[in-house]
């Protein structure tokens, strides 16, 4: 008679961990379908103090870069070359004013998707188009996406 109570005792400790496992793994799977595990995937912020570094963005994650600018004194930044759009896509390019004076200065905001697999440099250079004077200041950082 005890033999038989410790066997039900002892399915009835399994089968609760095997309830609450499959109730585990249901609940993950919701979480994954309905996009409630964005928050793990943050966006990659850098910003001038990533010059010359390497930096790791998630397969599928987003990369937001901000340098300092001015553009009403005509300068602007111009990539040096184009990035590889089967791993970076570019989403959005816009200036954020720091005031709403006019002229005032603030940063060019870039905001990338990371769509493949593989490296990709972002390399920008701060000069005014029409003139052929070497750059006011140049940016670069290499971007890995996923495990190379």
């Amino acid at each position: 008679m005890k033999v038989r109570k410790l066997r039900l005792l002892v399915f009835r400790k399994s089968s609760l961990k095997t309830s609450l496992l499959i109730f585990l793994l249901i609940l993950l799977a919701s979480l994954l379908l309905f996009g409630g595990l964005k928050w793990l995937n943050k966006p990659v912020q850098i910003d001038e103090s990533n010059q010359g570094q390497t930096v790791n963005v998630g397969p599928g994650g987003t990369l937001e870069l901000s340098l300092p600018s001015n553009p009403s004194t005509g300068y602007t930044w111009l990539y040096v070359y184009p990035i590889d759009n089967d791993i970076l896509t570019e989403v959005d390019h816009y200036f954020q004013s720091t005031s709403k004076a006019l002229g005032a200065s603030g940063k060019e905001c870039w905001i990338f998707e990371a769509v493949g697999d593989g490296s990709s440099t972002i390399s920008l250079k701060y000069c005014r188009p029409w003139e052929k004077a070497p750059p006011e200041k140049t940016f670069e950082v290499k971007i890995i996406v996923g495990s190379i």
